[in-house]
């Protein structure tokens, strides 16, 4: 996923969620909201009053564009002003639209480089005119697709959930598809016929989407600033302040009150404003209503009533809201509810799964799956009634992979539906917390967060190096590993195997509700240098945690499974190797292998369980921290210390994609005026130490395999640490000759390959 911003305070246009981000530094340089705006004359468009860029009309059009227009008979002069690197400059909505596509295509190149991309399904909304469908088309064209299909997103919806909610083509009742997005409430009321999928009705309000619940908030905040400090927000404000809006309203799905800091807003101010979810729900009583009564007017219009509906499908990011969930469930209190594990991401697997059968293509998926020892092993992934659950137990982040009747797919375990859930436990409550929520949540409740777990497990104490950014206090008890919290019922100590227990805990829970079964066998990654003492405290955590069986696989032979199996490399007698370089957050693996006779065997491992993306954060953190000091005579304070965190993973992330970044002194501190940037190549230089103890971990696996560098031929680059040029253009040095191999979803994969191996353990086939 990517933020729909385009960006234009540099040199090189940017796209994505870098830019929503610099945003608040550079408002007026940021589009967004495109879709609103295309393919519409000046008077047909409601000015959203969050929009910091101006809408005006101009003649000066692209040329590519303007012919375009002529050809289709169209004339649209509306013109988007901003402010660039260069100054004040006008871009039509075409234009914009084509940086995002072309972006899209850029990225989609990157992880197939052995396509040739020029055919392409784009998703629009229901209610489009056929203007605003031939500009899509031109956007789509100046951003170099040639072969366009346009697809009504209630459509693309429908594809994807069909794929799993098969029971529908039984069912003769009409089903309405209710998707909550951003600038639009969508309806689509349908019946499926002889397998095929008939729309009865499609109506959309613009006024009822998400950002109306953001504007809510927005004013709600606005006034209690005003009446309780005296503060109003300016216009320069705005963008950060409806970031924090926007943020707030995910939040108050998942948690019952949410504290609102003004220094976040202007640092001058020390004091907090509370809202609960209650009265965020309170404020909304309007827009409900108003929700409710577009539904019953689009079930007169399409012929029905409520008890008629047979079926519900909840989709779009606002659909997660409980009022939402609640509004729907007693309209239609007969129907059943089918809630969207990934509602953000529905629209395009659905659009995917369009184009497949558009193609026409039947793709039969025969690979070998491996283990320690050679196996020979033909996957077919289709019998649902094995239960086969892979898990991912990262450093920073886990990810579980299950058996569906499409074949082995990863699963939502955030409460926002997000695949990857931070590895943070806070204990202040009765009910334990986990994942993003807790990292918001640290601010507040630091002494009661664990985090790093993975580090400490099977560890004594005089094995561990103690690290300054950890918020607990590591005690030796008999020389074992116990982190000091502070909980709901006072100070507590815990062994990291509790930590990982109680992660392990939520992730069956979360898992069996998918599943909407009882599960009791899994199979577990780990790094391929874990020690005995390690691999047992995880089996044990598991244990602890409901797991009856439990299997544990190295991560890179996870990570070279999954790969070996959604890609038939090479012939079955290659003499080829196939390296396996996996850097997580925690954790580098490293694994060789090889097909003989159609068999996948492993013959080298190694790994480091001290190097991982987090020690590339930490580099930055102190680089930061000795330039606020030595620059700006500025500690950092401990309420400032988990936003320096954040914004060095940001800018590390970031750093994988543009030459420069930078921390701006002023979150740190409101006195200061000062910039600290930092470039890529700084970056690099500092991470030399971190390069070569990952070379030296190749070197030992290509050793261990009896394989010269030269005689690899295939290189799969698994995790999020993969992502960085610098480790790109590593293992380029290693093995030149090499094809380098990026996994699609590289902080996936190995919770995918996980469940190919549970798959075949319980298909009896090892």
């Amino acid at each position: 996923m990517i933020a729909s911003y385009v960006h234009f305070d540099d040199e090189n246009v940017k796209c994505g969620i870098i830019d929503s981000q610099e945003g608040i530094q550079y408002p007026s340089s940021s589009v967004y909201d495109i879709k609103t705006i295309i393919g519409k004359h000046l008077n047909e468009i409601t000015i959203d009053k969050s929009w910091l860029f101006q809408l005006t009309e101009t003649q000066n059009i692209d040329e590519f564009i303007e012919i375009m227009q002529e050809k289709l008979g169209i004339n649209f002069k509306t013109g988007i002003l901003l402010e660039s690197f260069c100054g004040p400059v006008i871009k039509c909505p075409e234009e914009i639209y084509a940086f995002l596509l072309k972006h899209v295509k850029t990225k989609a190149k990157e992880q197939h480089l052995q396509l040739k991309l020029t055919d392409a399904i784009i998703t629009v909304p229901g209610t489009y005119s056929e203007s605003q469908k031939t500009t899509t088309r031109i956007a789509a064209l100046l951003a170099g697709w040639q072969n366009i299909f346009l697809i009504p997103e209630s459509i693309a919806t429908m594809f994807a959930n069909f794929l799993e909610v098969l029971d529908f083509q039984k069912n003769s009742s009409p089903i309405i598809l209710a998707d909550l997005g951003h600038t639009s409430f969508n309806l689509c009321v349908f019946k499926m016929e002889n397998n095929k999928i008939q729309i009865l009705h499609n109506s959309a309000d613009s006024n009822l989407g998400g950002r109306e619940y953001d504007n809510l908030l927005f004013q709600y905040f606005q006034k209690q600033l005003k009446i309780e400090f005296g503060f109003e927000v300016s216009k320069k404000q705005w963008s950060k302040f409806i970031f924090y809006c926007k943020d707030i309203k995910h939040l108050l799905s998942f948690r019952e009150n949410y504290r609102l800091y003004i220094e976040d807003i202007d640092p001058t101010i020390d004091g907090y404003v509370d809202i609960t979810r209650k009265h965020f729900e309170k404020l909304s009583d309007n827009l409900l209503d108003k929700t409710q009564d577009f539904i019953y007017s689009t079930l007169a219009k399409a012929g029905f009533e409520s008890k008629q509906i047979g079926a519900i499908l909840h989709t779009g990011g606002g659909c997660r809201m409980p009022m939402i969930k609640l509004l729907l469930r007693e309209t239609f209190p007969k129907a059943k509810h089918y809630i969207d594990d990934y509602p953000i991401n529905t629209v395009a697997v659905g659009a995917a799964s369009y184009a497949s059968t558009i193609k026409n293509e039947e793709e039969e998926i025969a690979a070998e799956s491996s283990g320690s020892n050679s196996v020979k092993e033909k996957v077919i992934q289709d019998d649902v009634e094995v239960d086969a659950v892979g898990i991912d137990l990262g450093t920073t982040r886990c990810c579980v992979a299950v058996n569906r009747p499409t074949g082995i797919k990863t699963i939502g375990i955030e409460n926002e539906g997000n695949r990857l859930l931070p590895s943070y436990v806070a204990y202040d409550e009765k009910h334990e917390k986990y994942g993003k929520i807790v990292i918001h949540r640290m601010r507040d409740h630091s002494k009661s967060t664990a985090f790093d777990a993975k580090r400490l497990l099977g560890k004594e104490f005089n094995e561990i190096k103690i690290d300054e950014n950890w918020t607990f206090t590591v005690i030796s008890f008999g020389n074992k590993v116990k982190l000091q919290l502070t909980t709901h019922e006072g100070e507590t100590l815990k062994y990291p195997e509790e930590i990982s227990t109680s992660l392990l805990k939520h992730l069956k829970e979360k898992t069996e509700q998918f599943q909407t079964k009882e599960l009791s066998e899994v199979v577990i990654t780990i790094p391929t240098a874990f020690n005995k003492k390690q691999k047992q405290s995880t089996h044990v955590a598991a244990i602890l945690a409901g797991w009856k069986k439990v299997h544990l696989i190295s991560e890179s032979v996870a990570a070279a499974l999954a790969y070996s199996i959604q890609n038939p490399l090479l012939s079955s007698n290659t003499q080829n190797g196939i390296l396996v370089f996996d850097l997580g957050g925690g954790t580098l693996d490293v694994c060789v292998f090889k097909y003989k006779n159609e068999n996948v065997e492993i013959i080298g491992r190694s790994g480091d369980p001290n190097l991982g993306g987090r020690d590339f954060d930490k580099l930055l953190i102190d680089y930061f921290i000795r330039r606020l000091k030595c620059d700006c005579n500025i500690n950092v304070p401990e309420s400032k210390k988990y936003f320096l965190i954040s914004k060095s993973q940001e800018i590390k992330e970031n750093l994988s994609n543009i030459e420069e970044d930078s921390l701006y002194v002023d979150d740190i501190d409101f006195t200061s005026n000062d910039i600290i940037k930092i470039t890529r190549t700084e970056f690099e230089f500092m991470s030399k130490n971190l390069l070569e103890r990952a070379k030296e971990v190749v070197f030992k696996a290509t050793n261990n395999s009896g394989y010269r560098t030269e005689q690899i031929g295939k290189v799969i680059q698994v995790g999020g640490g993969c992502r960085m040029p610098m480790i790109k253009n590593l293992i380029k040095q290693i093995f030149p000759t090499a094809e380098n191999c990026c996994v699609t979803n590289p902080d996936e994969v190995v919770a995918v390959g996980a469940a190919h191996y549970s798959f075949n353990l319980n298909s009896k086939k090892f």
